[in-house]
């Protein structure tokens, strides 16, 4: 899995091994590596920036932000932070935290595709949306076929309330980068959004299969089996996988507890069912003997 835009090249050699588990996707054993490391070598910049970059890519938001924090106030000329800090608060709903970083973000590095698609996602959670779209109009003048600028050009007209054309753009910037994984997730959500829930499922199926232990992604094949496809048995699977990867995790939790009281509601619809169907038919043969006396 690529480095993204602003993302810090990590070339300390002894973290060789939990930069590549990351990169490949094996969050659960980066996890426990990076744990141990955090603990023996609490002040070194690398360890609290991959282990910020792993909390966030596994779903745990608060630690990486912790994290995150960490690094900004030690280096503060280092982009990835900002970039992160503000989609993940664009995603807590703190949407002036997250303008703020932006800004930030597009100061430290004015020529980064990533700051300015946290700034123009940034305006458009604070409802400036002509300001965004005049940051993108510029961006797309210097590189209309750029696959990050397509892909920024989806989320100004997601965040405009246009998921067709939204749609479009983002198709195009996977079909000239089939490699940026990340870009899957947000196609299984667009599709979700337009209505085409198998495309949706094959999306995020070709997410997961790239990083299996993301418990985000997981959550999200979980949702639109249980929700859209209706297949309750594997949204099951996918919640005991989640568990087995994050024990607590109350999503998956409250998901199969949710899949309990659906099989009951199902088995209790039936039993009225046949119960009706008995009764009526008995009605018929009680009808036909007092006809016959």
């Amino acid at each position: 899995m690529a480095l993204e835009d602003g993302e810090v090249r990590i070339d300390d050699q002894a973290l060789a091994q939990e930069v590549k588990l990351i990169e490949d996707g094996s969050y659960s054993k980066a996890r426990v590596s990076i744990e141990k490391l955090r603990a023996e070598r609490p002040d070194d910049i690398n360890v609290r920036l991959l282990a910020a970059r792993l909390f966030r890519k596994i779903g745990l938001w608060s630690p990486s932000i912790m994290e995150y924090e960490h690094v900004r106030s030690k280096q503060p000329d280092l982009l990835e932070p900002y970039i992160a800090l503000s989609e993940m608060h664009r995603e807590n709903l703190s949407v002036d935290i997250a303008l703020g970083m932006a800004r930030e973000a597009v100061y430290i590095s004015p020529h980064s595709v990533r700051a300015r698609e946290a700034l123009i996602s940034a305006l458009i959670d604070n409802h400036n949306v002509q300001l965004a779209q005049n940051e993108l109009t510029e961006l797309t003048k210097l590189k209309p076929e750029d696959p990050d600028v397509l892909y920024l050009s989806f989320k100004v007209y997601k965040g405009i309330g246009e998921p067709d054309k939204a749609r479009q753009y983002l198709e195009r910037a996977v079909r000239i980068s089939p490699d940026n994984v990340a870009w899957l997730f947000d196609l299984a959500e667009i599709y979700e959004d337009t209505g085409d829930y198998k495309l949706a499922r094959g999306a995020i199926q070709k997410y997961i299969d790239a990083a299996p232990d993301s418990t985000r992604a997981l959550s999200k094949l979980a949702e639109i089996l249980e929700f859209r496809l209706f297949d309750l048995e594997g949204a099951k699977e996918i919640y005991d996988r989640m568990l087995t990867i994050e024990p607590d995790n109350q999503s998956a939790l409250a998901g199969k507890e949710r899949l309990v009281k659906k099989r009951n509601d199902v088995a209790a619809a039936i039993k009225r069912t046949i119960h009706k169907f008995v009764s009526y038919i008995m009605s018929l043969f009680g009808g036909e003997k007092r006809t016959a006396v």
